[in-house]
């Protein structure tokens, strides 16, 4: 058996663990995209919370009403905060991910180089084997004439 073909299974597997870190690392990209506009949204609905309020703040606000608001807002504050945490954990992952996704497409590159390879030199080495029997074939027959 050619060792091309022994190879094979191993590129193979590579292969599939490369495409398993692509499909990982494209779940961590959308969770980031998801926990980005999350934050956005959080952001925009603190900022127009804060304006309505303000806006109303022109009549006059009880103590409990304006207690409430800044309760309200420090909650709000706290949740985004906790999502810029996960948004940074997030990212994070991204970039592990990436490595491990980098190391498997440079792992399964670089075994497909050496199937190829060997591929070529098991097709010259059968090539000349085959010229070898060929030329030794058309001698025997000049010799039997």
């Amino acid at each position: 058996m050619y060792k091309s073909k022994r190879l094979k299974p191993i590129e193979q597997l590579a292969e599939e663990k490369e495409l398993a870190a692509a499909k990982n690392l494209g779940a961590s990209l959308n969770l980031v995209a998801e926990r980005k506009k999350k934050l956005e949204e959080l952001d925009f609905y603190r900022t127009e919370y804060s304006q309505r309020f303000q806006s109303t703040n022109n009549a006059p606000t009880l103590a409990y009403q304006f207690h409430d608001f800044r309760n309200f807002l420090h909650r709000l504050d706290l949740v985004i905060e906790e999502q810029k945490k996960l948004l940074l954990f997030s990212e994070q992952d991204v970039i592990e991910k990436k490595k491990i996704w980098k190391a498997c497409r440079s792992k399964a590159k670089a075994l497909g180089k050496v199937v190829s390879r060997l591929e070529v030199v098991e097709l010259m080495q059968e090539t000349r084997q085959e010229q070898k029997e060929l030329d030794e074939r058309s001698l025997r027959r000049q010799h039997h004439r």
